[in-house]
């Protein structure tokens, strides 16, 4: 589809409209997430685009994702009806299958242990259940937990921590 592009300026009060160029508009060819790598390529080459692909994988958990496409960005902002210019890069990033592991956070002080398992996708439960012992050094500190550490368990999973208590 052929589209013009205007410049339009006030000079003095007066607007002129100026035609600046005649250029091919490409049409993005829709949501390409979880295609082939080989069905977003020719997709997106059918349309115009160049192909630029990412090394910086999307992780998932889910291995029917893998090497699937994550997302699309392009070198460019659409124009009017959603168009790019020629010339337009189709930056491709994959998703990469990654089996979740849950951290090992033993003798980490709680605060520590929860933002490690938060950042790792994993939902913390604290408990201060843990044994009694008189080291102030390991007070508050994770005796126990639950998954252990390098077990393989899906993110979102409750991970459960144990802290290690004061004696009464």
């Amino acid at each position: 589809m052929k589209s013009k592009i205007f410049m339009i300026a006030t000079v003095m009060g007066v607007m002129y409209t100026i035609l600046l160029s005649q250029a091919w508009a490409l049409k993005a060819p829709g949501n390409l997430e979880g295609k082939t790598r080989e069905q977003a390529i020719s997709a997106l080459q059918k349309a115009g685009f160049a192909i630029s692909e990412n090394q910086q994988p999307k992780l998932t958990d889910k291995k029917n994702l893998d090497r699937r496409v994550a997302v699309v960005t392009y070198s460019s902002n659409p124009g009017a009806n959603n168009e790019y210019m020629k010339g337009t890069t189709a930056h491709l990033q994959y998703y990469k299958y990654s089996e979740p592991h849950v951290p090992k956070v033993i003798d980490f002080i709680e605060s520590h242990a929860v933002g490690v398992l938060k950042r790792e996708h994993y939902q913390v439960r604290v408990l201060r259940d843990g044994p009694k012992v008189k080291n102030t050094e390991l007070w508050g500190r994770v005796a126990k937990q639950e998954p252990s550490g390098g077990t393989v368990a899906p993110w979102g999973t409750v991970v459960t921590i144990h802290l290690y208590q004061r004696p009464k």
